[in-house]
């Protein structure tokens, strides 16, 4: 959240993109796809100047088997959190 909050006050707008490549403009926000040990893959679902949604979704094995019910999880340029298993049942409670 805090690569949004930098490229927002720099760009007037959230970034719609982890990526970077030379000479974008705008660039993406320099941040890695994929958690350090690979169990989410991250992705800015929707970004425009007022607001953003990033979503890490579990992938292979080392995501779901580590936690079946936190399957997808969320966060907007407001803090909120949303969690969802892989069947699309709320759980944020659980996983946040």
């Amino acid at each position: 959240m805090a690569e949004q909050e930098r490229f927002h006050l720099a760009y007037r707008s959230y970034s719609d993109r982890l990526d970077a490549r030379p000479g974008d403009d705008p660039p993406g926000l320099l941040v890695p796809s994929l958690t350090p040990h690979g169990q989410y893959q991250l992705a800015i679902e929707q970004a425009d100047a007022a607001d953003f949604r990033a979503v890490a979704t579990a992938r292979g094995p080392a995501g779901s088997a580590g936690d079946p019910l936190c399957q997808q999880l969320s966060l907007d340029a407001t803090g909120r959190r949303e969690a969802r298993d892989a069947a699309g049942q709320d759980t944020t409670a659980r996983c946040w």
